[in-house]
């Protein structure tokens, strides 16, 4: 009789320390197998959501090279000015009204021009009205964009529904603007409407710096 209580006892045990280990054992498991979903998620929500974007270029990187119809005819190639120091900014035309930040940013980059583009500065936007989610624009609007804006010589391209220009100068808001030197690299890049003594200053230290 007392043995039997005996081994009933000892099965009871067994059974308490089998549930307990299978228990912690089953907790480790679900900890581990929490953990690696947590580093997936965060490596793929760190992952760029477009493979056209690439990293973001910065002061001292050399400027993509760019080939895109201009809105009055004509290809304009980035690497063709070698020989000028070029403003490149990204705008939205869309909706076309004067209390748009982008339309604000062209009256200053129109002044900086007829400053500076005597002494080799060249004044260049990108239509990537998509970019944000407005609809792309046709020629024809962008077109009459170009007159309505007084751009006079001031190319405006078109990036189109894909955006690809943006994408490879990682833009990610509109205006951005970029300035580059003549060998094609970056010297400055402001995400958002720059001010016009903020570019004025560096076009000048630009002049001032550029070899004769």
């Amino acid at each position: 009789m007392v043995k039997r209580r005996y081994q009933r006892r000892r099965q009871q045990q067994r059974l308490i320390q089998y549930f307990w280990i299978s228990g912690l054992l089953t907790g480790s498991l679900i900890i581990s197998l929490w953990g690696i979903l947590a580093f997936v998620h965060t490596s793929s929500s760190s992952t760029p959501d477009t493979g056209q974007r690439v990293s973001p270029l910065l002061p001292g990187m050399l400027a993509p090279d760019l080939n895109l119809p201009t809105v009055r005819g004509g290809t304009f190639h980035l690497s063709a000015q070698q020989d000028h120091s070029t403003v490149l900014t990204f705008v939205n035309t869309q909706p076309d009204t004067l209390n748009t930040p982008s339309r604000s940013q062209v009256v200053s980059l129109l002044s900086m021009q007829q400053q500076y583009g005597s002494k080799g500065t060249e004044t260049v936007l990108i239509d990537s009205s998509s970019l944000i989610g407005q609809q792309s624009p046709t020629q024809e609007s962008l077109l009459n964009v170009s007159y309505d804006w007084n751009l006079g010589v001031i190319p405006l391209l078109v990036d189109g529904s894909s955006t690809t220009a943006a994408n490879r100068y990682s833009v990610h808001e509109l205006p951005t603007t970029f300035l580059i030197n003549a060998r094609g690299y970056i010297i400055q890049r402001w995400d958002g409407q720059v001010l016009a003594s903020q570019l004025g200053a560096s076009l000048q230290h630009l002049v001032e710096t550029s070899p004769s």
